[in-house]
């Protein structure tokens, strides 16, 4: 009731309200589609900078691995330097590389078994190097005892990792299809949001225009029929104020106006009548004294 009132005081603040109203409801509009958007992109940055560089480096690990053992396999079996080469590259091109990548990321992941995996994969991989490098000096005078180590060492070893690996990506797969299909579905509630909130939007509008100006113009409109009975003479028109706004005043006003009018014409009225008292008086003492003359 107080905001009605305040609102009631002034046509401009009907007006003033109506706009308000409408740029309440964009306001709304524009929120709740940012907040939307920040949900998509959030979705989208985890994708891009968690779930798919955590993929990425699990496969290069799980590669380099595998790379690291055949060139193992291919010293003990040839002998030849470039099989060394080959471990060692495995080693500072793909392993270690991608282990510090995946610890980088590892405080941002939301799946707690990774973090376990990483932990594990952290203490594996430094005795699978250590087992490696043993084997790989042994190769030089005990070629039996080499290979028990890499069948009893190396390659269990070596199957761990793989297979925390294998896990990790499997997982890493899944968040980003879950975050896909999330990602989807905010998008889908956004729009669906988006043509519900314009329809709202515009009835909304479309109701404040039509009421807002039709208060004014009924008002003014009946205000206009009044002046004009008033126009044509008849002064016994009663006027109703209706409002506390301009055209409330204005009504006020006219209503005055037709109140003095009526007491000017009463008046009027009142001075015609005593003139012809006056003048009837003035006649009849004339009467008389031409009686008397004659």
């Amino acid at each position: 009731m107080g905001i009605f009132s305040f609102v009631t005081k002034s046509v401009g603040r009907k007006i003033g309200f109506g706009f308000g109203a409408i740029i309440a409801v964009l306001i709304f509009i524009v929120i709740v589609t940012l907040s939307k958007t920040q949900e998509i992109e959030t979705i989208h940055d985890r994708i891009v900078e968690v779930r798919t560089p955590t993929a990425e480096s699990s496969l290069l690990l799980l590669n380099a691995v595998n790379q690291s053992l055949a060139g193992l396999r291919g010293y003990m079996l040839l002998g030849t330097d470039k099989f060394k080469d080959e471990r060692r590259a495995a080693w500072e091109n793909g392993i270690l590389p991608s282990l510090n990548k995946l610890k980088t990321l590892s405080p941002t992941w939301t799946d707690a078994e990774n973090k376990k995996r990483l932990q594990d994969l952290e203490e594996l991989i430094p005795q699978f190097q250590k087992h490696q490098q043993n084997i790989e000096d042994i190769a030089k005078s005990d070629m039996k005892k080499a290979k028990e180590w890499l069948d009893t060492r190396a390659a269990p070893t070596a199957f761990a990792i793989k297979e925390r690996l294998e896990k990790m990506s499997v997982s890493q797969r899944e968040l980003v299809t879950e975050d896909t299909q999330q990602a989807q579905s905010a998008s889908a509630t956004l729009n669906t949001l988006l043509i519900v909130l314009l329809v709202a939007g515009v009835g909304t509008a479309t109701a404040i225009a039509f009421f807002t100006a039709r208060g004014i113009v009924q008002a003014v409109q009946k205000l206009a029929n009044k002046a004009e009975v008033v126009a044509g003479g008849d002064l016994t028109v009663e006027i109703n104020r209706g409002s506390h706004d301009e055209i409330g005043q204005l009504a006020e006003s006219f209503k005055k106006m037709i109140e003095n009018l009526r007491g000017t014409i009463s008046q009027i009225i009142e001075a015609s009548s005593a003139v012809a008292s006056a003048s009837s008086e003035i006649s009849s003492s004339t009467e008389q004294m031409a009686a008397g003359a004659q």
